[in-house]
């Protein structure tokens, strides 16, 4: 039995079919001796249970219930846990090599055995290919300028982790780090930096997706204003640049559009709201799915009567005006008067059923 300290491996999941093995295999196969692998699933309702239960020999404990979250399931492993240490590793991740967690013990022997210790994580977005490493010192000051450092390759005192109270389940994304701004507060002296990669994080995890990035701003947020007097952390809107980004790569690698989701939606009539560059792509990308865009809408009086593609560039009051067979209005325009033109829109007494959108809540949607 290895002389080095005892560390609890948690693997959350959910319908993890496609990449629980890998995770599970990443463990198990480790060359330390002394690790206890818990896995605490949602009540799966995929092959996720089927392929754990391949490998329950070579794990401690596994619990299949509904949950209401993941913070919820890594409490909950957490209480199941009996380690002196725990890392959180997630069915989308998984350890580098087999030595990682050797490597670590040591570590955290030489280093007189630290309240928390954290490495790097190796990110890959394994739809477009992309790949880079996370794997930095983190300061305090960093800390409570929002900075994160990846729960994927911390090591966290099991007793300090219970006396921070677990994880705050108000939180839905940011959760891991309320907890790490209450343990730097308290051992910022004994946090250690561990300058080797960990795991692998495979993007798209509930606290990477583009969806939920103005969220986990506000979580941040609400944290650092919580735990802090006076913090840097200031939330930033996402830029159209990313919105744009996401929306090429949706497009180029998933194959998902914004034509594809209006037709699933049924949308055949649209009346696109702006006349600058992002109107004239939308009206390429949906000319291509054969939904017609009928005219364009601006409030600038001097396009009025004009044309773009051989359609019409009318004033707001056409809508109101003139009763008017359209599915959607798709607000396209580069500013951010969505509010305001809402609002416009309302004036209008349009018909209830039809549907309003603006270019990034569908980019969100794909």
């Amino acid at each position: 039995m290895s002389k080095g300290p005892k560390i609890s491996i948690i693997t959350a999941c959910y319908n993890a079919e496609k990449t629980i093995e890998q995770t599970i295999k990443s463990v198990i196969n480790q060359t330390y001796d002394n690790i206890e692998y818990i896995i605490v699933d949602g009540a799966s309702t995929d092959g996720t249970l089927d392929i754990v239960r391949k490998y329950e020999g070579q794990i401690d404990v596994i619990i299949s219930e509904e949950d209401k979250g993941v913070y919820d399931a890594f409490n909950r492993g957490a209480k199941l846990a009996s380690g002196e240490y725990i890392l959180y590793l997630n069915a989308d991740d998984y350890i580098i090599s087999n030595d990682v967690i050797e490597g670590v013990s040591n570590f955290i022997k030489d280093n007189n055995n630290p309240i928390l210790l954290y490495g790097g994580v190796l990110v890959v977005n394994e739809c477009t290919g992309q790949k880079f490493g996370v794997n930095k010192k983190v300061t305090f000051v960093e800390i409570q300028d929002g900075m994160m450092i990846p729960h994927q390759a911390t090591f966290l005192s099991r007793n300090v982790l219970f006396e921070m109270g677990l994880f705050n389940e108000k939180y839905s994304i940011a959760a891991d780090y309320d907890l790490l701004c209450k343990v730097y507060k308290k051992y910022n002296d004994c946090v250690v930096y561990y300058s080797k990669i960990i795991s692998v994080f495979r993007a798209g995890g509930i606290s990477s997706d583009f969806k939920n990035k103005e969220k986990l701003n506000k979580e941040k947020k609400d944290i650092l204003d919580r735990h802090f007097i006076s913090h840097k952390y200031e939330m930033k809107q996402t830029s159209n640049e990313e919105f744009l980004k996401k929306w090429i790569e949706k497009g180029l690698f998933e194959g998902k559009t914004i034509g594809n989701l209006l037709v699933i939606k049924n949308i055949k009539r649209v009346v696109l709201w702006g006349t600058g560059e992002l109107s004239l792509i939308l009206f390429k990308e949906l000319s291509t799915k054969g939904i017609d865009v009928l005219f364009y809408v601006d409030n600038d009086k001097e396009k009025h009567n004009l044309e773009m593609n051989n359609i019409p560039i009318l004033s707001p009051e056409y809508l109101k005006m003139n009763n008017i067979e359209i599915d959607c209005i798709i607000m396209s325009f580069e500013g951010r008067h969505e509010v305001s033109v809402r609002k416009q829109i309302e004036t209008y007494n349009l018909p209830k059923e039809l549907l309003i959108y603006s270019w990034r809540e569908l980019v969100m949607d794909l």
